[in-house]
This record gives structure tokens, C-alpha cells and sequence, in this order.
């Protein structure tokens, strides 16, 4: 069921696809094995293909979202910036993440969060998750009922800058796909 994410991570391709883990309970022993087997899963790729499951991290000044700007390598797309979301961070209980989304990672549960993430027309739902999106510059990002445009600031420092939705809400979905830089 979990070898989709991790092929993933193996191949660094964009995707779409749905994981259906509402019946995963992380208080059942099945749950607790298959969450240890996927922790020494990903530890072990993280060993095998150290430049792809591990990034180097530093905080990144965000502005509306707690955030951190990943040094992203990758040899199948253009140098990008990436920022992990923690759906316990953020004051809705869906999130929608609208923009370029490369490569989801799973590294924890929340049970009490649950996230949706769209892509194009594509919607993929799943619970209890820490994602890791991939954005590039010039990207818009909708957070609950936030937009968030991705760039750099004066200093050249990567951020993500949120404005309410009512400043943006007479661009579609189409233009938010297609909006290049500010």
C-alpha cells in the first residue's frame, strides 16, 4: 500500500494518486508495525540515496506559516525550493495546497489532523500525514482560507508571503496555476 510513496521517492516523479489509510489506526499493533516498518523503510532509502531522502534544513524566515526552506537537489528538475508543512501548524483542519507539487514524503502521524492537497484537478486526501511540497519561485500556495505566493524577499531569502483570500479571490483556478512571478 505505501510502496507507490516510496517509488517516489526512488524515481522523483510528479504524480497523482489517492491514499486510502482511513482505516490505519497508529494505536493497534498492526498500525504500530506497519508504522515501524515504514520508518526503517525510509531509513533505509535515506542510507541507499542520500542526496534524495535527505535534505540539508535551515529555518526560513515565513511569513503567516511556520516553514522550512529545503536546499533542493535534484537531477530531473530545475533547481527548486521546497517547505515542509505540518498540518498541526496550521489553524484549519483541511488545508488545501494549490501549486506545483512534485513529491509528497511521509515522516509522521497526526491524529488529529486530517489534510487535502490538490494538484490541477486532481485531488489527493489523506490523514494524519507531514508533508514535504516541493514550490518554486513565483508559485501561489492556498492554505485553508490563506494564499501564499512563493519568492524571495529584499534580502534574497526564500519565504512564502500569505494574503487573506479576499485580496485574491477573483483569480480562478486556472490563473492561480499559470501565475508566474508578482
Amino acid at each position: 500500500m505505501f510502496l507507490p510513496r516510496f517509488a517516489l521517492v526512488l524515481f522523483q516523479e510528479p504524480f497523482s494518486f489517492e491514499l486510502n489509510i482511513l482505516n490505519r489506526s497508529p494505536y493497534t499493533y498492526k498500525g504500530m508495525m506497519k508504522q515501524i516498518f515504514e520508518v526503517l523503510l525510509t531509513i533505509g532509502i535515506g542510507l541507499a540515496f542520500p542526496q534524495t531522502a535527505l535534505a540539508q534544513t535551515c529555518e526560513c524566515p515565513i511569513k503567516g506559516g511556520r516553514f522550512k526552506d529545503f536546499n533542493a537537489q535534484s537531477s530531473h528538475h530545475s533547481p527548486e525550493y521546497s517547505a515542509v508543512i505540518n498540518s498541526r501548524d496550521t489553524d484549519s483542519v483541511r488545508s488545501i495546497l494549490t501549486g506545483k507539487v512534485f513529491r509528497i514524503f511521509t515522516y509522521k502521524y497526526d491524529s488529529q489532523i486530517s489534510v487535502l492537497i490538490k494538484v490541477n484537478d486532481t485531488t489527493v486526501v489523506a490523514y494524519r500525514r507531514l508533508f514535504k511540497i516541493f514550490v518554486k519561485e513565483g508559485d501561489i500556495l492556498a492554505i485553508g482560507d490563506n494564499f501564499g505566493l512563493a519568492g524571495k524577499n529584499e534580502k534574497g531569502e526564500f519565504e512564502i508571503e500569505f494574503s487573506y483570500h479576499e485580496k485574491l479571490k477573483s483569480i480562478n483556478q486556472e490563473s492561480i496555476l499559470k501565475c508566474e512571478k508578482r
